[in-house]
């Protein structure tokens, strides 16, 4: 397991001296691009001409969950899917550690 150290609190004039505390442990990472989802999406090498801004298309959901959902919140939640995918962690226990459940 890794190790992050912890700052020591502001103001203490004392000799610095840290905590090992346990370093968080990255399950997955989803990727959105213009180009599409995940890494294999991107362009080996973008040709010169294209332009220098790719936009990212609004993620669609089914249901009424989203329909009132901002793009912000559309492309987090599709974040998050693609991360999950992507990862090694699964829906139910993003759920388990979301809501404070250790073990």
């Amino acid at each position: 397991m890794s190790r992050a150290l912890a700052p020591r609190p502001a103001g203490r004039a004392t000799r610095v001296a840290a905590a090992e505390v346990p370093a968080p442990r990255v399950a997955g990472v989803g990727l959105l691009t213009g180009w599409g989802e995940g890494l294999a999406a991107l362009p080996v090498s973008p040709a010169p001409e294209s332009v220098a801004l790719v936009p990212v298309p609004t993620p669609t959901f089914p249901g009424e969950r989203f329909r009132r959902a901002t793009r912000e919140c559309l492309l987090a939640a599709a974040a998050v899917k693609a991360a999950l995918d992507e990862g090694t962690i699964s829906r139910e226990r993003a759920r388990q550690l979301t809501n404070g459940e250790v073990g």
